[in-house]
Parts: C-alpha cells; structure tokens; sequence
C-alpha cells in the first residue's frame, strides 16, 4: 500500500512531540504549490501565448500540490498543556482534525504484520478510549527478517514506542508475538 511515511520529533525542549513526514518530504510539496501557483499565474496573465491549455496544465500541477498537503496524516500533541491535534487527512472526501486532552487516549501498541518476501513491517498506532476515533499510525519500520522471533528484530521500534508512550504517560503494549493485519484501510 503507498503511504506517506510520518516519524515522530520532539520539539521545544521535548515539550511538543509531533508525527508527520520529514522536512525534506514537506518541502517537495511546498514547492508543488509555488512552482504550479507561479507558473500557473505567468502563463495565465504574462505570458501570452496563444495556446490555451498551458495555463490549466499549471493549475493542475498547483491543485495537484494542495491536495498532496491535506491527504498527510499529521498529529501534534503539547506534553505540557497535555492536548492533541490530530489532522486525519482525505480519507474520506473532506479532511477532518480532532482535537482533545491525552486524557481521551488508550494506550500505545506496536503490532507487526506477517513476513512476506524477507521484510517485516512494524508499526506503532495509537489507539482511543472507547474507539472515540480511528487508530492512528505513528510510524512504520520495514525491518529486514532473516528467521527467528520477529521481536527480535523490533526491538528499536519497540524502544521508541516506549519513549512516545512514557513521554505523554500512555500504557504500552508489544503485540509483535503474533502477526497483525496492515492497521491503514484503504478507505
């Protein structure tokens, strides 16, 4: 399945903890936006060629970059202030964003899907009290698997999920004894 890769960042002094795609990957869609907004303006107003499909080419590109930045899912939480925003993304036709105390959260779990094809892909999500919203998947590690317990090889995501769950006082659970389905549906 194509998904955007998000990591986990402390900010602030470790006061803000946040989950979304690196910098490097955010500054390709910024320059999505720009390059099709600028291009689409020159060719619209300045240009002036006779060609007619140039500028909606543009447009294109810059609808195509706008979109790209509301379909990524991003979740913030302030340790201190002890709160949430959670940016789901266009799973569904409209984005949504939920915001709430830590309070409303679960717990941590680090789930591994079964091995196929010498890979092994972990993931830690973060679920809610009373499924109040989807399970949220912070990271995921495809971790090369040459036999053996697969927690063996999970050892380092299982060390962050434990840092992410102490940091904003969450229970965490390592469910990587037995194999999980992919948390992210396709709808």
């Amino acid at each position: 399945m194509l998904e955007t890769p998000i990591f986990g960042r402390y900010g602030r002094e470790e006061r803000t903890l946040s989950f979304a795609p690196t910098p490097f990957y955010m500054g390709f869609v910024y320059a999505t936006i720009l390059v099709g907004f600028g291009s689409f303006v020159w060719t619209f107003f300045f240009d002036g060629t006779e060609r007619f499909y140039v500028p909606w080419l543009w447009l294109m590109v810059l609808v195509a970059g706008v979109y790209g930045f509301f379909s990524i899912p991003r979740i913030l939480f302030d340790l201190r202030k002890r709160s949430y925003a959670r940016y789901l993304g266009s799973r569904s036709f409209l984005p949504r964003m939920w915001r709430g105390p830590i309070e409303q959260l679960d717990a941590v779990v680090v789930i591994a899907e079964a091995p196929m094809l010498g890979r092994v892909k972990v993931h830690i999500t973060l679920h809610w009290k009373n499924r109040l919203a989807p399970p949220a998947v912070l990271e995921t590690d495809a971790i090369l698997f040459s036999g053996g317990p697969v927690q063996a090889v999970a050892a380092n995501t299982v060390a962050r999920a434990t840092r992410y769950a102490a940091s904003m006082q969450l229970p965490v659970y390592d469910n990587t004894h037995f194999p999980s389905p992919n948390p992210l549906g396709l709808f």
